[in-house]
């Protein structure tokens, strides 16, 4: 999985899960599933492109 110097740096900047990202990723999902904005809109890139997230939601994640 890469380089010793590749595994540092991702071990050092892993994301969490945590509320503020979830938040996002719903309200980027209502956008488009409810509202029917595009996923390439002007609002959902507003709110995703920031930290670089997809509006999927993982089941097996727990909030701790």
């Amino acid at each position: 999985m890469g380089t010793k110097l590749d595994m540092k740096h991702r071990e050092r900047s892993r994301r969490t899960d945590d509320e503020r990202r979830r938040r996002h990723v719903e309200q980027a999902r209502r956008l488009i599933f409810k509202e029917g904005a595009g996923i390439n809109s002007e609002h959902v890139k507003r709110i995703l492109n920031e930290e670089s997230l997809v509006p999927t939601r993982v089941s097996h994640l727990a909030a701790k």
